[in-house]
């Protein structure tokens, strides 16, 4: 009775097909004393014997008809069939039996209203079972059809979960070839806008016709919107995938909203819109203060492009007890009801037609989304509709202090920082594009250093054991040895050569390879483009100049 139980519980706890026959033939067979053990399975109108254990060979591995065996007899009846002697059967085929040691046998179905098996019992001398032995052999055969029903659910789990796993493999192999994509479509947006960048800003100090300075004040600002655009779709792609990461500390909101109004002022009074700041009391947030910029420039910014000549824009700062708030409200065009859900959306936009009167690709406001989600805050957006204007409402969580803006609004804006100079600093230029090598080294030049330039890392350790330079900028993405594998080489050079301060130049994402560029021995990171005057002003503070104010 104990083997039994033990038999029972064994089988619920099968999972595989081989576990549930090699349970039944060694219990059955101890349980019993049966000389031999069949497991037979039902498949498209045959029998399988898919297992055995007997002191002789029987069938294992051989498949027959049903209607010729004694299993498949059992099992197309439904009964169980009890055969004291084999050869005096008629439902015993002879020439299969007369080679084993079988005399007499019992063959049990498995799921006698529907089988889908048979357990068969089989002695060498003539034996006719005993109840006991039927009862035994009728409680496996139960326990083996829920035991198979249960190896059937489990694969039925593990093939969905192995569905699941591959699927999710695909989808993190198809979003790491997107963000590779991704960050190769910025590189090489990156480098030759920067490249335009500066040449633009040389050309601009020397004197030019009056056709050529439009033309390069033309250029000069499709560049910036161009990279703004890269930026942007860069921002999308990392929050879709939960990459977009804050730099967070505490932030005087008040301060981003004023400094953003005053950059934007101009495009403001090109339409003649009054923009307003109402304060009510002190506020500050816990927030990365160049993404909570990027936040307000974004819906300013709309709030502008969407209001016609002579309107007005009230920027309106509050705070209660646990949330900080910032309402833009404008006399613009509005938003109709059924666009009004739609509106924090990727790439939507009101007027998507070839006719639309406005530009853009609809991205800034599903940015401004995903910052403020970020920052644990809300943004809604409502209007009574066409031409009724919009408010645009920002509420962020709020703790205690203040901190000074970054640079990301200078650079949105295009605002050229105080001008340093670099007179007696000595400067080793790497990067393996020509065109950037000669552009830096006329940038520096203008502004007193002496540059050195090299192609690679190789030219670069050269230079280095011939030179005694005060800055080394290099470039990260470099044929054969690239920007990290240079600076691990400089830092085990011998001293002074091993302590010279570096800086990255580079169009890779400081938010991806600053880390990286840092414990390989970077002091500063600068993202390409870069303007000329703050790339200098960054070179000046890393020789340990200050910038001339």
């Amino acid at each position: 009775m104990d083997l039994l139980l033990e038999t029972v519980t064994a089988l619920a706890s099968a999972r595989t097909l081989d576990d549930v026959t090699r349970i039944v033939r060694s219990s059955a067979c101890a349980l019993t004393q049966a000389d031999g053990v069949t497991f037979v399975l039902r498949e498209d109108g045959h029998c399988y014997y898919a297992d055995e254990e007997a002191v002789g060979p029987l069938w294992k591995g051989s498949r027959f008809p049903l209607e010729t065996c004694v299993s498949g007899w059992a099992m197309v009846n439904r009964q169980v069939a009890v055969i004291p002697d084999v050869y005096t059967d008629p439902r015993i085929p002879l020439e299969v039996y007369r080679p084993t040691f079988v005399k007499s046998l019992v063959m049990v179905p498995v799921r006698q209203e529907d089988p889908i098996a048979a357990i068969g019992a089989y002695w060498a001398e003539p034996h006719e079972a005993t109840s006991e032995e039927l009862r035994v052999l009728q409680a496996m055969a139960n326990a083996a059809a829920l035991a198979l029903r249960n190896v059937e659910l489990y694969g039925d789990l593990r093939r969905s979960v192995e569905r699941e796993r591959e699927a999710r493999e695909r989808a993190e192999t198809a979003n790491k070839l997107k963000d590779d994509f991704l960050a190769t479509l910025s590189h090489e947006l990156r480098t030759p806008l920067h490249v335009i960048q500066s040449w633009i800003w040389q050309l601009n100090r020397s004197e030019q016709p009056a056709a050529l300075q439009k033309a390069l004040e033309v250029i000069e600002r499709n560049v910036a919107l161009q990279s703004r655009l890269v930026e942007d779709l860069l921002d999308v792609s990392r929050a879709s995938t939960g990459r977009l990461q804050l730099t967070t500390r505490l932030v005087d909101l008040a301060s981003a909203c004023t400094a953003v109004v005053d950059v934007l002022r101009l495009s403001a009074r090109a339409k003649n819109i009054q923009v307003d700041i109402q304060q009510e009391n002190s506020t500050f947030i816990w927030g990365d203060a160049d993404r909570v910029q990027q936040i307000l420039w974004n819906v300013i910014n709309n709030a502008i492009k969407f209001t016609p000549n002579d309107g007005r824009i009230v920027v309106k700062i509050s705070r209660s007890n646990r949330q900080a708030c910032v309402v833009v409200e404008d006399s613009g065009i509005g938003i109709e009801p059924q666009f009004l859900p739609f509106m924090f959306d990727r790439f939507r936009q009101g007027d998507p037609g070839s006719t639309r009167r406005f530009g853009g690709m609809g991205l800034g406001l599903t940015i401004v989304k995903e910052l403020i989600q970020l920052h644990g805050g809300t943004v809604k957006a409502t209007s009574n509709g066409k031409d009724q204007g919009t408010t645009v409402t920002l509420e962020f969580p709020v703790p205690a202090v203040l901190d000074q803006p970054g640079t990301w609004l200078r650079r949105r804006a295009g605002i050229e920082p105080p001008e340093a100079r670099l007179d007696g600093v000595s400067i080793l230029v790497v990067d393996d594009e020509p065109e950037v090598l000669s552009t830096l080294e006329g940038i520096l030049r203008h502004h007193g250093a002496e540059v050195l330039t090299a192609a690679s890392a190789d030219e670069a350790l050269k230079l280095l054991n011939q030179h005694q330079p005060t800055v080394l900028v290099s470039d990260l993405a470099m044929p054969g040895r690239d920007g990290f594998d240079l600076l691990r080489a400089v830092r085990a050079l011998p001293s002074p050569a091993s302590t010279i301060p570096a800086a990255v130049l580079s169009a890779y994402l400081a938010s991806e390879h600053a880390a990286a560029a840092e414990s390989a021995g970077f002091q500063i990171f600068i993202e390409k483009p870069v303007q000329p005057l703050e790339l200098v002003g960054q070179i000046a503070q890393l020789a340990g100049r200050t910038a001339i104010q």
